[in-house]
């Protein structure tokens, strides 16, 4: 097993007696980066791992600062794509991250994943998690209101109005944190754009599709239908995001969960990481 911390390598034959690796990971990974570290201290128990967790809005807003002040950690999440400061391809661009694609672990990515992971410049990050896109909500209370989980969107506006009659918002939206206000149409596209055409992504970057002329327009006014409809609260900027040791009060709404499709971890160029 080898370790790239961003400044060398760790090999088997390496001398790891005081070598410490500092990891920047996001908050809603704790419990997997939690597993991962477990292993690797026990296959090299002379390496001190550091983590430390920050939510999505402070890693997007820090780590582009760190990596130019070059005080970045030598191991830390990014985002796939490049729709963030904090994003592979914006931080490639720069030149801040090391080269993965020799890697041996760079092979076991799969291609469907590459668009996003490497985009036609090589591997520069790892995905070491999937995140779903959807509602949390309370079992107890839809059973409380008469309601069934709704698997189509005409049962989905139903329930809105049933939740209604009771007294409830069915969904409470978390939109003073940024990120979030893209969740539901995420949610949305995957029956209104990918279910009938899963190559959607290919088709508009060869300039046979558009954004404007697809499902996501759709989407978009689904959206807007189920705002129109009372399905969310009334102050959607309010509420922020919760982490996992926090709640919504129990019974009162659901919560659109996130998250980005990957959780990647990147390693910086060994010019930009600190000595240790």
């Amino acid at each position: 097993m080898t370790l790239l911390t961003g400044c060398s390598v760790i090999g088997a034959g390496s001398d790891t007696s005081d070598t410490e690796v500092s990891v920047r990971a996001n908050i809603t990974d704790k419990a997997s980066m939690q597993a991962v570290v477990a292993a690797f201290r026990r296959a090299r128990p002379g390496i001190h791992v550091n983590v430390s967790y920050a939510d999505t809005n402070t890693l997007q807003k820090e780590l582009p600062q760190q990596l130019r002040a070059g005080k970045a950690p030598d191991v830390f999440t990014v985002w796939p794509g490049s729709g963030n400061p904090a994003s592979v391809l914006a931080l490639e661009e720069d030149d801040f991250l090391e080269a993965l694609s020799l890697r041996f672990f760079a092979g076991r990515i799969p291609d469907s994943m590459r668009p996003v992971t490497d985009g036609g410049v090589g591997t520069y990050l790892v995905p070491v998690t999937f995140s779903a896109v959807g509602a949390i909500y309370s079992a107890e209370t839809l059973k409380a209101i008469g309601g069934t989980r709704p698997t189509t969107y005409s049962t989905l506006l139903a329930l809105c109005d049933t939740a209604r009659r009771h007294g409830k918002v069915l969904f409470a939206l978390g939109n003073q944190t940024p990120w979030v206000t893209q969740l539901v149409d995420y949610a949305l596209v995957a029956t209104t754009v990918y279910a009938h055409d899963p190559g959607f992504d290919t088709q508009m970057e060869s300039g046979k599709e558009s954004f404007a002329r697809s499902g996501w327009r759709q989407a978009m006014a689904k959206y807007l239908e189920m705002r129109d409809r009372g399905c969310f609260s009334t102050a959607p900027l309010k509420p922020v995001t919760r982490t996992p040791s926090t709640k919504w009060p129990t019974g009162e709404q659901w919560e659109w969960s996130r998250s980005p499709a990957l959780s990647p971890l990147c390693v910086p160029r060994p010019q930009e990481c600190t000595s240790g």
